[in-house]
């Protein structure tokens, strides 16, 4: 028998990572969403998802559950057969991208009378590189690198021009 058995202490352990999927730090807000869309994925009825919630946290709803407690019902809904995927790719920061080279190209392009012609301007680039999508807002992840790889030569170009 070691000296801190005896003296009534356990060792302490280190940390554990959680597991993967564990709830936590996980905001309830986010769980809530994942198990309304596992809820939807699997087909469920609103009376068996409430007989489901019942059975694993004890209440119809998941309104005020803790954290694991969601966690629980989501890891449930991994047994039966729900799967996570990505959501759609967040591109917003190639968008804000190919403005701002869009304003540095400013310089080398054509002088344009107001903002709305400049707009424009920018919506035919956008159609030309991309065969027809009309405004950058509406640009697939894809297609924005396109747009900003065509953006970024030009500009490359333009300034090597000054240089020369």
């Amino acid at each position: 028998m070691t000296d801190r058995m005896a003296s009534g202490r356990m060792p302490r352990l280190a940390h554990a990572r959680p597991p993967e999927g564990s709830a936590r730090g996980a905001d309830p807000k986010v769980l809530i969403a994942k198990i309304h869309v596992a809820k939807k994925q699997l087909g469920l009825t609103d009376d068996s998802y409430r007989d489901l919630l019942r059975r694993l946290i004890g209440q119809e709803t998941s309104k005020g559950a803790s954290a694991s407690q969601l966690d629980r019902v989501l890891q449930e809904f991994k047994r039966l057969g729900f799967t996570a995927t990505k959501g759609r790719p967040d591109h917003r920061r190639q968008i804000r991208m190919i403005v701002a080279v869009w304003a540095d190209l400013r310089p080398y392009r054509e002088e344009v009378e107001n903002e709305e012609a400049d707009r424009a301007a920018l919506r035919a680039f956008v159609r030309r590189q991309t065969g027809g999508v009309d405004d950058v807002q509406f640009l697939t992840p894809e297609l924005a690198n396109k747009v900003l790889e065509g953006l970024k030569a030009w500009l490359s170009r333009a300034q090597r021009q000054v240089v020369a």
